[in-house]
């Protein structure tokens, strides 16, 4: 048994988990991330591959631990093998890209042309003032290697509309998480001819709203027409506060990873309406 070989990974994973309580009182195998980078480095599997297989096993790493309530081991392992791409990484773009790599997404592809400017740091996550100036794809993707090293990342520093199919058609599901209409509906578009999942959201103000689209769904178009109108939202007028994106982009994130699990997502056909200000939360439908 090569210490290279899978049985040898899986019984040094064995060897290396250790049993604790979870706050029912049921006992858990879990590995601790220091016990994993140990291991990865010793069998020269990737980080990514030995969480996978850990947790084949029911051995928890424990960085997902609280996360086996809602999708249990199996679902991690699907989420890791999961790609999402994420278009636009400004204040909704940069909340839900960490989401993402926090909750174990195992490769994310983050897009975005523009660089940081001091009026981001009111809102957007990604920006400090040691980004401003930065690539905000490159900025994004230091920070995913930083929270979750297992997560492979595909920076692009560019816009959606010379983003490559490849990328696209490859993605499990998409976030529009774009700042302007034509972007959104191009995005949209595309998505739609390579039949892949959208996750859509903006922002002004106090308001937001988060929409999922599938192939064949009613998209942005049943909101604001065939064709797009104008170039900014109502953002331009009604300024973006810090916490109206991070709501957004929270129900956003778990959209995306409703549908990377293969459940139904909460939002499809339908348009959460959310008002901060007048603490409002609505449904609509679109048909």
């Amino acid at each position: 048994m090569g210490v290279g070989s899978l049985e040898y990974l899986k019984a040094r994973l064995r060897q290396q988990a250790r049993c604790v309580r979870d706050r029912t009182g049921r006992v858990v195998a879990v590995l601790e991330s220091r016990t994993v980078c140990a291991i990865a480095e010793e069998t020269g599997w990737s980080l990514r591959d030995v969480e996978r297989t850990a947790l084949s096993q029911d051995l928890v790493p424990i960085r997902y631990w609280r996360n086996m309530g809602l999708w249990g081991c199996c679902g991690q392992v699907r989420l890791l093998e999961s790609r999402a791409l994420v278009a636009g990484l400004g204040g909704l773009g940069g909340l839900a890209t960490e989401l993402l790599a926090r909750a174990g997404v195992g490769e994310l592809v983050l897009v975005d042309g523009d660089r940081f400017e001091e009026s981001n740091l009111n809102r957007q996550l990604l920006a400090t003032g040691d980004t401003v100036g930065r690539s905000k794809a490159v900025a994004a993707a230091e920070r995913v290697r930083a929270i979750n090293p297992a997560v492979q990342v595909i920076p692009v520093v560019g816009k959606v509309e010379e983003l490559g199919d490849d990328l696209l058609a490859g993605a499990g599901v998409v976030l529009d998480c774009l700042d302007n209409f034509p972007s959104r509906y191009c995005l949209q578009a595309r998505c739609r001819k390579l039949r892949r999942p959208l996750v859509s959201a903006a922002i002004g103000g106090s308001m937001a709203q988060v929409m999922t689209v599938l192939p064949g769904d009613p998209g942005i178009e049943a909101l604001y027409g065939p064709q797009p109108p104008g170039e900014g939202g109502a953002e331009l007028v009604l300024g973006t506060p810090p916490a109206t994106p991070a709501a957004a982009a929270s129900w956003q994130a778990q959209e995306a990873i409703w549908l990377l699990l293969g459940r139904p997502p909460a939002l499809r056909r339908r348009m959460l309406c959310l008002d901060l200000e007048s603490g409002c939360c609505e449904v609509l439908s679109l048909g």
